[in-house]
């Protein structure tokens, strides 16, 4: 088991043995076992969470409609 600190900000410090596994700026799921022990891993971000988070004028919506580019 890896021991982690937590700040006066209440940020944790991921061990640098662990760091491959969280690159930086990637979003974490944080939930708490039966023990209470922190469960930490990396988020896996669902189809209507990208969604919300690409504009709308980037949305390509007429791909039936698009001419082939390569080998399609």
């Amino acid at each position: 088991m890896n021991k982690v600190t937590v700040d006066s900000e209440f940020r944790i410090q991921i061990p640098q043995n662990l760091r491959g596994r969280f690159p930086a700026g990637c979003a974490v799921r944080i939930e708490m076992d039966s023990e209470g022990h922190l469960l930490i891993s990396p988020h896996k971000y669902t189809l209507d969470e990208l969604l919300t988070e690409t504009p709308p004028d980037s949305i390509i919506c007429n791909w039936d409609a698009m001419s082939p580019v390569g080998r399609e």
